[in-house]
């Protein structure tokens, strides 16, 4: 066991935000379930940008997680 006096900032904000996100970091956990292949592709079309070839824009991200 170590005493938390012990433990540097980086390791306890670590270990804090495990603690938090302990659902959303497990194997089974599927972020984007809700969304059909069909919403996601249309995503990446609509939000094409100035972006690494290969890889879809922020903004597309951003057009998926928006209510």
């Amino acid at each position: 066991m170590i005493r938390s006096s012990e433990v540097s900032g980086g390791a306890m904000i670590k270990k804090i935000l495990n603690e938090l996100y302990e659902d959303q970091s497990k194997p089974s956990f599927k972020a984007c379930e809700i969304y059909s292949d069909d919403q996601i592709e249309r995503a990446i079309t609509l939000h094409q940008g100035d972006s690494i070839p290969g890889f879809p824009s922020f903004d597309s991200f951003l057009f998926l997680i928006m209510p």
